[in-house]
């Protein structure tokens, strides 16, 4: 299995894992019923509860553990090069993620890199890996 399929299929675990609670945040708070969530605010809310839980997972589960989920079934974590990773970056990493084609973004570079990783220089790499 090649790199950037593991890293897609830890991706769609960690989906799943940090969908969930969202799914309960917008099922049980915002929408008292079913037209609530059909409106245009609806969706909006929707839309919104899932890029927060996006965002609030990969950044605490990078900064506090340096990996997620879906990252550890594949023994991968994330390092900067030579210095200590600061929660800003974390953060700022998570927020990169969203840019549209980020996901395909390692197609239009030679070192087949992530704009999220190019931007806060913070790489994934695998577990007993060291960064050049």
């Amino acid at each position: 299995m090649n790199r950037i399929f593991r890293r897609a299929v830890a991706f769609y675990v960690d989906a799943l894992i940090f969908s969930i609670p969202a799914y309960w945040i917008y099922s049980t708070i915002f929408f008292k019923t079913v037209e609530d969530s059909h409106s245009r605010f609806g969706d909006f809310k929707v839309l919104l509860v899932q890029i927060l839980s996006y965002i609030l997972y990969f950044t605490v589960c990078e900064f506090f553990f340096r990996k997620t989920i879906g990252k550890s079934l594949f023994k991968y974590r994330v390092e900067a090069k030579g210095e200590k990773i600061s929660f800003i970056q974390v953060l700022m990493r998570s927020f990169y993620r969203i840019v549209p084609i980020n996901q395909i973004s390692f197609l239009f570079n030679d070192e087949k890199v992530f704009w999220h990783e190019r931007w806060s220089k913070i790489y994934t790499i695998k577990k007993n890996d060291v960064i050049d």
